[in-house]
């Protein structure tokens, strides 16, 4: 009730409760005006008849704004014109298209992005204006130096390539790359192979932006490159411009680890600190206070363009002018109000950031913050007097108050966007945080002395690189230990829960807390008792045909906790499926120990994603048929087996695994040995299993082409049969012959298959021949992950999204 007394609260929560139902919800863009000119209407009526403020009023005031939050993201998310460039996807040819680059390159593991937005497609007939982002992704390899420096800000450029979806999230578990590209109004990719499809046409772009902030963000980078250096180097450019793009994912994971991620991101620690900078000097030049905040305000404002226009850095800068400007006209300041303002004006200008990551995190802290650091700092009610009249104990108390009330608040959305809690986060916060103030102000002016004098930059710069050398090397002392996180998946159902939760425990009194909170304890274990009577998963067999592009992975959940392999994706250039789909899978469903890898042959299709696997999850054992191929995936996989010494063992033709009493997975194939120069035709070497599990089975061929299907069929014959095939080669017409496929004689098939791969798989004979036989067809490049469950008697998909 104490929020609903501050009018832009009043404001603020019905517009958003809106905008969450339009997300959720499809609604016609003509029946949303419709009522919310019918709701203007009755408003207007009401207020003239009644003249003064009703229930009526602020029932129809409130319907009112939930129905603009509707309108709006109804037409910032779901309301697509024609012409949006990602209307051109559908075509599996190459489109010429003209645009501007809005965001600058940057290095990400071997390639190179940019953003190009786009304004205009040309066709063989005619060329449409067309608009939205486009992310660029070349490889590094196919650069030189000189033509990256020249892809710079406001380069309209021209582009022949084939535009490709921002992608989705495909698995359980998955980033959803696509949506967050789209909250950043990027509605296509495209991958080059060669620059050469890239033509330079002129400068164009905001004058602004392309003549003051981007040469500015890159003059900072290049002077703390050349006075800093390294590793410190990139995680200043990260703390003081936003550019978190050089510094390596496993530092990342440290920090996510050690729970200060968001020491990484600009936020309200950034801005806090350079507002105090700017008021001291202009106090230090004798400024006088409306100027003073004036120009303070106008800086802040030239911040969020610098730091590249983050929700957080904008929150925050909003929040710094609001109180600014109360301060100016002596007014009293309300920090929820602030915080409602700032929520207002980003979601006014773009509703879907209200999705994005950084914005949910940014307020979800600030917002604990203002709630709890008051009742969690009373602690030091409890101490005896000369201990809490210490300002060294104040300071530790009040620091410790506001690091725990911001991890309360944000644990769920890290659980949800991380997959982890941190454990050893509070320890490190007393730390790191004073840390970063100190190294952040010394930065600025190392790049502020550079630009005076550059002998003054260069005495400045050794203490800034020792406070970001061992502020790195802290973050990196608590990420890395083995006990400084635990895996977590917080789904939307169990964050409401937990801040309901947290929310009824901070509004008890002291003395009632000890007796409701063991209330709530009883009431949790219940829920828990009665959750595993009705919903209990454990006497289940669960197959999942992970999506990873083109490629193989199947993993099997046995009744009984074990778990199977079978194959993991590849690894190119631009991403290893171990690392973008599998291991993410894997910690999303709580999964730390991998019982059984097969790998069913060699080729990197099926191999790539194994190595990133067997550096992240406890491998237990290893089977394959002992063909191979000399190729660096091979050799890199067999040099880590080695080393973490993982039994490996080679199968063939009539071997079976029990996994228990009545579930069992028997080999049908290879046939023979190879010799020591192994085999081109890797393909009909595959191992061919079937799994069974009571009265159902299932069949998974690897890409064993139709003549080893031939043999398979006359040593098995009808032994074959089995509920789901996973058809062989990816839908080749080179497998799943019709004698194959009769013996089988499946109720469903899954294909699994690369989006708009080069081979043109499946094969449209394979798909007819599925169809003659009514057999159900599921493929990976059109819904994602395929997920069957059995109880032994029937098999059921799973609907994971």
């Amino acid at each position: 009730m104490m929020l609903l007394n501050r009018p832009a609260v009043k404001f603020c929560l019905p517009f958003i409760f809106g905008i969450i139902v339009g997300w959720q919800f499809s609604f016609a863009l003509w029946y949303l005006l419709g009522f919310l000119i019918l709701i203007f209407l009755f408003a207007a009526i009401s207020l003239i008849i009644f003249k003064e403020s009703t229930k009526t009023l602020q029932l129809l005031i409130i319907s009112l704004l939930f129905g603009l939050g509707l309108f709006k993201i109804t037409i910032d998310a779901k309301y697509i014109p024609d012409n949006q460039v990602g209307r051109f996807i559908e075509s599996r040819d190459l489109v010429s298209i003209e645009g501007i680059i809005t965001d600058p390159p940057k290095e990400k593991n071997n390639n190179v992005q940019l953003v190009i937005g786009a304004e205009k497609v040309f066709t063989d007939k005619k060329v449409i204006k067309t608009y939205g982002g486009v992310l660029v992704t070349i490889g590094k390899d196919k650069l030189t130096e000189r033509f990256t420096d020249s892809l710079t800000y406001g380069t309209r450029v021209q582009l022949f390539a084939q535009l490709v979806y921002p992608g989705t999230a495909r698995n359980p578990g998955e980033f959803d790359l696509g949506n967050y590209l789209n909250i950043n109004g990027i509605y296509a990719r495209i991958f080059f192979e060669n620059r050469n499809e890239i033509k330079i046409i002129n400068k164009s772009g905001n004058p602004f932006l392309s003549a003051v902030v981007f040469p500015l963000r890159s003059s900072i980078g290049e002077k703390l490159d050349e006075f800093i250096g390294g590793e410190e180097a990139k995680f200043l450019k990260g703390i003081m411009i936003g550019d978190r793009s050089e510094i390596p994912y496993e530092v990342k994971e440290t920090f996510v680890n050690a729970g200060v991620m968001h020491i990484l991101a600009v936020s309200g620690l950034h801005v806090g600190l350079i507002t105090l900078i700017i008021l001291a000097l202009l106090i230090a030049v004798r400024v006088p206070e409306k100027p003073r905040i004036l120009i303070t305000c106008f800086l802040l404002i030239f911040y969020i363009f610098l730091t590249g226009q983050s929700p957080s850095v904008v929150r925050a800068t909003i929040m710094a002018v609001i109180m600014l400007s109360s301060i100016m006209f002596e007014r009293k300041i309300d920090v929820y109000n602030s915080l409602a303002i700032a929520a207002l004006i980003i979601l006014f200008f773009d509703s879907k950031q209200l999705f994005h990551p950084g914005f949910q995190l940014s307020f979800a802290a600030v917002i604990s913050i203002v709630s709890l650091y008051p009742k969690i700092s009373s602690v030091q009610n409890i101490l005896p007097q000369k201990i809490k009249a210490s300002s060294a104990i104040k300071f530790i108390i009040g620091l410790f108050s506001v690091s725990t009330a911001a991890a309360i608040g944000t644990l769920p959305f890290t659980s949800f966007y991380f997959g982890k809690i941190s454990v050893i986060g509070l320890a490190a916060n007393l730390l790191i945080v004073p840390l970063t103030g100190l190294v952040l102000a010394s930065g600025i002016v190392t790049v502020a002395s550079a630009y005076i004098w550059q002998p003054l930059g260069e005495i400045f710069s050794e203490a800034t690189k020792f406070g970001a050398g061992f502020l790195l090397n802290s973050v990196s002392f608590f990420g890395n230990r083995s006990f400084s996180y635990i895996n977590s998946n917080f789904t939307i159902c169990s964050g409401v829960v937990f801040y309901s939760v947290v929310g009824y425990l901070f509004s008890l009194r002291r003395g009632i807390i000890l007796k409701r909170s063991l209330i709530l304890i009883l009431v949790a274990l219940n829920i828990w008792i009665y959750y595993f009577i009705f919903f209990d998963m454990g006497n289940k067999l669960r197959v999942t045909f992970i999506d990873v592009g083109q490629g193989d992975a199947i993993f099997l959940q046995f009744p009984g906790g074990k778990n199977m392999l079978v194959d993991a994706g590849s690894r190119t250039v631009y991403r290893d499926a171990g690392a973008r789909f599998i291991v993410p899978f894997f910690l999303k469903d709580g999964i730390k120990k991998i019982d059984l890898i097969v790998n069913s042959h060699p080729h990197h299709d099926h191999l790539g994603g194994i190595p990133f696997i067997l550096r992240n999850i406890q491998v237990d054992r290893i089977i394959d048929a002992g063909s191979f191929e000399k190729t660096e995936i091979f050799n890199e996989c067999k040099r880590l087996i080695d080393s973490l010494q993982i039994p490996k063992r080679k199968v063939g033709m009539g071997d079976t695994i029990l996994i228990s009493e009545n579930t069992r997975v028997y080999i049908l194939h290879p046939f023979g040995q190879f010799d020591s120069t192994g085999t081109k035709d890797l393909n009909n070497q595959s191992i061919v299993t079937k799994i069974t599990y009571g009265r159902t089975s299932l069949l998974l061929t690897g890409d064993a082409e139709i003549k080893s299907e031939t043999e398979i069929v006359s040593r098995y014959g009808d032994f074959l049969q089995a509920d789901i095939l996973k058809i062989g080669h990816h839908g080749s017409k080179t497998s799943t012959g019709e004698s194959f496929l009769e013996n089988i004689n499946p109720e469903q098939a899954v294909i699994s298959v690369g989006y708009l791969n080069k081979f043109n798989h499946p094969s449209g004979e394979v798909l007819e021949r599925l169809r003659d036989q009514g057999i159900n067809i599921y493929r990976t490049d059109l819904s994602g992950a395929v997920v069957f469950e059995s109880d032994g008697y029937e098999w059921k998909q799973v609907e994971w999204r």
